[in-house]
């Protein structure tokens, strides 16, 4: 079985603690500051999104532990 893409486990890792936005979120974030297809997604370029989803969690959940959380796996997923 093929592993999952770098987007797709983001996807799935945001839609458990962002809710069901979260794919549309991830996507309008991606094109806007990388200007790529959310598909094209890797780990150098997810280290760049960090600080925006680490910032844009916390606007949208107000659970800090949560956040948190959700943060550590994806720094973890983007390999830092």
């Amino acid at each position: 079985m093929p592993k999952a893409t770098i987007y797709n486990q983001l996807s799935s890792l945001t839609t458990q603690y962002l809710d069901i936005g979260a794919q549309t979120f991830l996507e309008e974030l991606i094109h806007f500051h990388l200007n790529i297809e959310p598909a094209k997604l890797n780990a150098t370029q997810l280290i760049k999104l960090i600080d925006w989803l680490d910032i844009a969690a916390h606007l949208v959940n107000s659970d800090k532990q949560q956040v948190n959380e959700y943060m550590v796996k994806v720094r973890k997923l983007a390999g830092s």
